[in-house]
């Protein structure tokens, strides 16, 4: 069954929520010109459809003691799906694994894992050698992060950029992304010397 494509007053309430989703009904529906009757239950159609499937915090990894962030990547031989299967449940139940991806290519899973900068040393990589038909891991710590900005933001930033309009907000954005980027490049030069010594 095919979903239903999105009107422009859902794509308006979806790009709002995407930005802030914590914003009140009424302001949401001020911004996107409804009452507010009629925004929440165009909110709870999105929802019930699927598109809104979660509202999701921005934790500072810090404050939790999880400072360093590494991508690793792992091979599983012989690549079958009962051992892909096996192989995912297990990396899933590792508190540090924040998200897995099963891609294509050489190295066909992916992992975005969270640690405290004194327990990581490759502690990751190793819990994941020891599962069965982890033919080969590879990690990569994360120096700064290039990017974040969800889809809609970038399509709109795009499209104002294409249409000679400037976003007041960039600025802002490219602020901060600058901190965080400078804050892990820190850490990741923190981590090197301890690793050297």
């Amino acid at each position: 069954m095919a979903k239903e494509r999105l009107d422009r007053t859902d794509r308006a309430l979806v790009e709002a929520l995407q930005k802030d989703a914590r914003i009140s009904n009424k302001d949401l529906a001020r911004h996107v010109g409804l009452a507010p009757s009629t925004c929440l239950e165009r909110v709870r159609a999105l929802r019930a459809r699927g598109v809104l499937r979660g509202f999701h915090a921005d934790v500072d990894r810090d404050t939790l003691g999880r400072s360093l962030e590494a991508i690793v990547a792992v091979r599983i031989r012989p690549h079958s799906r009962a051992f892909v299967d096996a192989f995912r449940e297990a990396a899933l139940a590792m508190p540090e694994v924040i998200e897995l991806f099963h891609v294509t290519g050489a190295d066909e899973n992916l992992g975005r894992f969270e640690r405290q900068r004194e327990r990581f040393a490759g502690a990751s990589t190793e819990r994941l050698d020891a599962l069965a038909r982890c033919e080969r891991t590879r990690d990569a710590l994360v120096q700064r992060l290039l990017e974040a900005m969800t889809a809609v933001t970038r399509l709109r930033t795009q499209q104002a950029e294409l249409a000679g309009e400037s976003d007041p907000t960039l600025g802002d954005l490219t602020r901060e992304l600058q901190a965080e980027a400078d804050a892990q490049a820190a850490a990741a030069r923190e981590i090197e010397a301890l690793l050297a010594s």
